[in-house]
């Protein structure tokens, strides 16, 4: 391990250890704070985070953890309690949310694909939040977990067609 990688772990465990206070006293939630710390970090040491295989291992198996906790949260049993009524409004907020993202890719002049990253309602932010005040367990954070299992799994599955058309053509 090198020096650098050693730098690049305390800051990150710094950052894990310090943050939940901090978040605490600004009153934001951790998930946000810990973002946020992480764009300081990332902008104010001029080190390449992406050549680090600790860091990319951490980042990949810290998401791999929170999905596998996200998807332990979300109890398939209540998606049968969903009215029609609810599953069209999360549909419809999916459709909306994607007109958005492709309008901004238009705007900064990226790519179609750009609009479905910006679209992925992201399950990794929306669970730590959720939990942190309480909400999981309560009908409208469950109506929130599965707006953003819908409009994660809607998300994936668009840039799997995306990958597959621009990889492949349609025959």
């Amino acid at each position: 391990m090198s020096d650098l990688d050693v730098l690049r772990l305390l800051l990150i465990i710094f950052g894990m250890f310090i943050m939940p206070f901090i978040s605490k006293k600004i009153n934001i939630p951790f998930a946000v704070g810990e973002i946020l710390y992480g764009i300081l970090i990332k902008n104010t040491f001029p080190i390449n985070w992406h050549d680090s295989a600790i860091v990319n291992f951490l980042s990949l198996f810290g998401f791999i953890v929170l999905m596998y906790m996200a998807g332990l949260e979300l109890d398939i049993r209540t998606l049968k309690n969903v009215t029609k009524k609810d599953a069209f409004a999360f549909v419809l907020y999916f459709f909306v949310v994607i007109g958005f993202a492709f309008f901004i890719a238009k705007q900064m002049n990226k790519p179609a694909i750009y609009a479905l990253a910006f679209s992925v309602t992201s399950i990794g932010l929306l669970y730590p939040v959720l939990k942190e005040h309480n909400m999981i367990n309560k009908p409208f954070g469950l109506k929130i977990l599965i707006l953003g299992s819908i409009g994660e799994i809607m998300s994936l599955f668009a840039i799997i067609i995306f990958n597959l058309y621009f990889k492949f053509g349609f025959v």
